[in-house]
């Protein structure tokens, strides 16, 4: 089944929902990765099919965000990327 046919339907009342739409504000380049996740793993709930090595790459950067963040609220002294 082709992707162009379908619709995708979110409840704009789901907590996930409530909270992207005030993060967008905050970040939106991080907001669009977030929404973009969402799509995939509905797609993959319905059993249709997702482009994974996309998809891993996106949750990878977005982990290394989340941690960064982290650290920085810490205080500590983030590694250096090699």
């Amino acid at each position: 089944m082709s992707l162009q046919n379908l619709t995708f339907e979110y409840d704009p009342s789901d907590p996930l929902i409530v909270k992207l739409n005030e993060f967008r504000k905050v970040n939106a380049e991080q907001a669009s990765m977030i929404v973009r996740q969402i799509f995939d793993n509905s797609c993959i709930e319905a059993g249709l099919e997702s482009d994974s090595k996309n998809m891993i790459k996106r949750i990878n950067t977005l982990l290394e965000k989340v941690i960064d963040e982290g650290v920085k609220s810490t205080g500590e002294e983030q590694p250096k990327k090699p």
